[in-house]
């Protein structure tokens, strides 16, 4: 991934934040899934998992999760 592939996905996921989560549970969720902690995290494990919790959709679900994997190359 190069930088500005790091850097849209960092937008992306910061947009997505100020859509669809609470204030408070915002900073923990784009720290989270920053490209730089998904780097450090997936250089020591193979799966990375996070559970947070949404204002609710359509369909009233607001539990979700988000899992990353390590890709070979």
């Amino acid at each position: 991934m190069n930088l500005k592939q790091c850097d849209n996905f960092n937008y992306s996921a910061d947009q997505y934040a100020v859509q669809y989560l609470y204030e408070k549970e915002r900073q923990e969720f784009k720290d989270w899934i920053s490209t730089e902690h998904l780097k450090e995290q997936l250089s020591r494990k193979e799966r990375i998992t996070y559970h947070y919790r949404s204002k609710p959709n359509p369909e009233h679900h607001k539990f979700f999760e988000v899992r990353a994997s390590r890709r070979y190359q």
